[in-house]
């Protein structure tokens, strides 16, 4: 079962955003992940799950909304490509809306 959500919105076309025919999504167990990416992405909503801003991407710049589902509820954050694993990256498909 699939309890991460990726989005990439932004970049130099605004992919994602309101008005776009491009969605670009993907799903991921974090079952199936590495041992070192999901503590990677523990530690991406320890910061950025307190409120901390993310830093400033430049002007095409991607930024990527991750969203997981725990015991605990659905948490969401927002941070720049640099800051995401190379597998939650990998899942992520352009798809025409």
């Amino acid at each position: 079962m699939a309890d991460i959500v990726i989005e990439r919105t932004g970049g130099l076309g605004g992919f994602g955003l309101p008005g776009s025919a491009v969605e670009s999504k993907g799903e991921v167990a974090s079952t199936a992940l590495s041992a070192a990416t999901r503590a990677r992405v523990d530690l991406l909503f320890a910061t950025y799950g307190k409120g901390k801003a993310a830093p400033a991407t430049g002007a095409d710049g991607f930024r990527y909304t991750i969203s997981r589902t725990s015991v605990g509820g659905v948490q969401t954050i927002t941070v720049p490509e640099a800051e995401v694993p190379a597998e939650l990256r990998d899942a992520v498909t352009d798809r025409l809306r």
